[in-house]
């Protein structure tokens, strides 16, 4: 007796619900803006991120549920072949990359914000150089006019002799009675080495590998 044909690609991508005369309400995703609508989001501050979060759930369980038809109906395929298959019948593609592209909107608008804090930064103490830089120019012009003492209309200046700061000349030679003790830290890059190796160490353990994301960009 022969065998029933294995259902071609064509055959197991889902149809439209429209093609059965079934109306199609689920929520629709655009993929530039995934917590929006079909024609953007909102706004950041009104998208809803509980729907969200229903239309990622949503996605999920098509794309498992059409994993398990595939694999039901075709038997075992290579990996490579099953995600071919998959690719693009369901919206989880468009939801990934769609938060890939929110992403490096993100990381964007991160760098530029580091960039002016830096620049913000050197404002700053360029500014307050040039206050210090003020403040010794009015004591030179008091000392070499000889005045100790001048009354303004919005403030009173003087000069007194100030006692004599420390200048260090040598910090290897000052004796420890004038060292301040400093707390041990923690060497965690030693510790983790040592417990790769199978090392026992009270108060410590080497936490479960953690599975994490790597994008490459093509």
């Amino acid at each position: 007796m022969a065998s029933a044909a294995s259902p071609s690609r064509d055959q197991l991508t889902p149809h439209p619900p429209e093609a059965h005369g079934i109306k199609d309400d689920r929520p629709q995703i655009n993929a530039a803006h995934p917590a929006g609508g079909a024609d953007g989001p909102r706004s950041d501050h009104n998208a809803s991120p509980l729907r969200f979060h229903h239309r990622i759930h949503a996605a999920i369980e098509d794309h498992k549920a059409l994993k398990a038809r595939i694999l039901a109906e075709c038997g075992e395929e290579d990996e490579e072949t099953l995600q071919d298959t998959l690719e693009g019948a369901t919206r989880l593609d468009e939801i990934l990359s769609g938060l890939l592209r929110s992403r490096d909107e993100d990381l964007a608008l991160a760098d530029g914000l580091r960039a002016h804090i830096q620049r913000c930064k050197t404002r700053l103490a360029r500014i307050e150089a040039r206050g210090e830089t003020k403040r010794r120019l009015i004591r030179n012009i008091m000392i070499e006019a000889s005045l100790s003492k001048i009354d303004l209309p919005d403030c009173t200046l003087s000069l007194r002799r100030s006692e004599g700061r420390v200048e260090i000349e040598n910090e290897e030679v000052i004796p420890a009675a004038f060292w301040r003790p400093q707390p041990p830290k923690l060497d965690r890059a030693n510790l983790q080495r040592a417990l790769k190796r199978g090392a026992a160490i009270a108060g410590a353990r080497l936490a479960p590998a953690q599975t994490t994301l790597v994008i490459l960009s093509g």
